[in-house]
């Protein structure tokens, strides 16, 4: 039998405030809206989550095909073309493209999960077992190539800090 899958589908829509100058995604969902598991699947669309927290630095942003965020650095165009309904969430700034420009910890690295640019959804699952995360998603270059995910405020590591492998 096939486990069961949890699919993070990246489908976006706009909603903006102000956020140090420039526009910042607000959440589209509320707190009491849940996605439920059917059958082993939960399908979350990337815009519908309802909170976005440690975003001082480094934020999710929205781009549309009519609208791209202005915030620089931002070194590559909208690629709404490839993206699923023609939207997406990038986040930005985006000061390190390749090896060659300084990576700095804390602003254009992160290696701790949970610490930077969080987006948080209300997930419920029915059925008990082993669950896979797919995320549709799209690099530009060798430095535009992480992304954590985790369940139950716990990121990318078990409560004992070994590293997260399954969910059960």
């Amino acid at each position: 039998m096939k486990p069961p899958s949890l699919a993070l589908i990246l489908v976006l829509s706009v909603t903006a405030t102000l956020f140090s100058g420039q526009a910042r995604e607000l959440p589209l969902a509320s707190p009491d809206l849940v996605f439920e598991e059917k059958e082993g699947l939960v399908v979350v669309e990337a815009e519908h989550f309802f909170q976005q927290e440690k975003e001082e630095v480094r934020a999710w942003y929205l781009t549309t095909r009519d609208h791209t965020p202005d915030l620089q650095p931002d070194a590559d165009p909208n690629h709404t073309a490839g993206a699923s309904g023609g939207a997406y969430l990038e986040i930005l700034p985006d000061t390190r493209k390749n090896h060659g420009e300084k990576l700095i910890k804390g602003e254009n690295f992160i290696n701790e999960p949970g610490k930077m640019a969080v987006l948080s959804y209300q997930v419920h699952f029915d059925t008990p077992g082993k669950y896979y995360v797919w995320a549709r998603v799209h690099s530009t270059g060798t430095e535009d190539n992480g992304l954590h995910v985790g369940i139950d405020d716990t990121v990318g590591l078990k409560p004992d800090k070994s590293p997260l492998k399954t969910w059960e």
